[in-house]
């Protein structure tokens, strides 16, 4: 089993993939929804609370989904995207850092993938929008997505899927 991540500081985005080698088995999927208080990060205290919510968001998603995570082995995040703003990309880094320090409790191998590449494999154009995504992913799999942070999840776990196909074909 796979987990993939779109990960943010306010929605990330999740998906469970079952890989049976023959076909990509969409599971189960959803977001994970972290407190943020705008008005704290204005006054530069954003930080130590987002980690601190961030953190009880991920033992909270955990505790929902221990029967998942004990199958899981992979688990595929989409790489971070520069941001101009500081800020942003300040407050991305430590998501990062927090989420990969709650995978560190468990036997499971992180791998990154870059946005363009995942929507490439996955969609077949690495300029595909949210929307595009969104409607790709619910006629795909016959469901109503919660939000755009969802369906990337999902697309990142089949871009992940079907590169991995792709590669033990080349062996």
């Amino acid at each position: 089993m796979i987990l993939a991540i779109d990960l943010a500081s306010k929605k990330t985005g999740y998906a469970f993939f079952n890989n049976d080698n023959e076909n990509i088995n969409l599971v189960k999927s959803g977001i994970i929804e972290t407190p943020h208080n705008d008005a704290l990060y204005r006054q530069g205290k954003m930080n130590m609370i987002l980690i601190k919510n961030f953190k009880e968001a991920f033992d909270i998603f955990w505790m929902n989904n221990v029967n998942f995570f004990n199958k899981t082995h992979h688990v595929v995040i989409e790489s971070p995207i520069y941001n101009k703003n500081p800020k942003v990309t300040i407050t991305l880094s430590f998501c990062h850092g927090v989420f990969l320090s709650f995978l560190s409790n468990f036997d499971i191998e992180v791998h990154y993938i870059d946005n363009k590449k995942w929507k490439n494999i996955y969609y077949g154009n690495s300029n595909a929008s949210k929307e595009d995504i969104i409607e790709y992913v619910e006629s795909q799999y016959n469901i109503k997505v919660i939000s755009n942070d969802e369906s990337d999840a999902i697309g990142i776990g089949n871009a992940f899927l079907l590169q991995k196909k792709e590669e033990e074909v080349l062996l």
